[in-house]
C-alpha cells in the first residue's frame, strides 16, 4: 500500500499503468477509450482548461502555421509528381501516387517509401472496414511536423522519385 493514498486511488493508478505500459499498443484508440471510460471526462476537462487559458493569438498563430506547413508540403509533393487532393480541417495531405508510375497498392507504396526513401505515409485503405472497396492509390502525409522534418522528407522523396525516372 502506498502511504497517504486510499486503496481505490492506488488501484486506479495501477490500472492506468497496466493499460499504458502493458498494452500491446496495436490499438492506441482502445487504450485511450479505456482510460477515458475509467476516468470519465477528467483528462479531457484538464486539456480544455489549459486551452481556455491560452490567448486567442495562440490559436490564430497555430492555424496560420499549420496552413503554411500544409501548403508547403502539398506544393512540394505536387512538384515531385504526386497528384495532391485539397486538404482542409486535417493534419494530412492526401496524394495520388499513380502519376509517379508506381504500380502497387497503397500499402505497397507506403512500405516502399518508408524503406527506400525513409519517409512514412499512411495508406488510405487502412481507414476502410472493407479493404476490397477501398481505393488503393492514395497515401496520406502528415504535415504537423517541425519544418526541418518536412524539409528532410521533401528532399528525400524528391531524390528518390528523381532517381526512378
Amino acid at each position: 500500500m502506498t502511504a497517504g493514498l486510499d486503496p481505490e486511488t492506488v488501484r486506479q493508478e495501477r490500472l492506468h499503468r497496466q493499460l499504458l505500459v502493458g498494452s500491446t499498443a496495436t490499438d492506441p484508440a482502445a487504450v485511450v477509450s479505456r482510460l477515458l471510460a475509467m476516468q470519465g471526462q477528467e483528462y479531457a476537462m484538464a486539456f480544455w482548461a489549459v486551452g481556455l487559458r491560452l490567448a486567442d493569438g495562440y490559436f490564430s498563430g497555430l492555424a496560420g502555421d499549420m496552413q503554411r506547413k500544409r501548403d508547403r508540403l502539398a506544393d512540394a509533393l505536387a512538384a515531385i509528381g504526386f497528384g495532391v487532393l485539397p486538404a482542409q480541417g486535417t493534419y494530412f495531405v492526401t496524394t495520388d501516387f499513380r502519376p509517379l508510375g508506381f504500380n502497387g497498392t497503397d500499402e505497397d507504396f507506403c512500405r516502399h517509401i518508408t524503406v527506400e526513401a525513409g519517409v512514412t505515409a499512411v495508406p488510405v485503405s487502412a481507414f476502410y472496414d472493407e479493404p476490397g472497396k477501398a481505393p488503393r492509390h492514395f497515401a496520406r502525409f502528415c504535415f504537423c511536423k517541425h519544418d526541418a522534418t518536412l524539409d528532410s522528407a521533401i528532399e528525400r522523396l524528391g531524390k528518390h522519385f528523381t532517381k526512378r525516372t
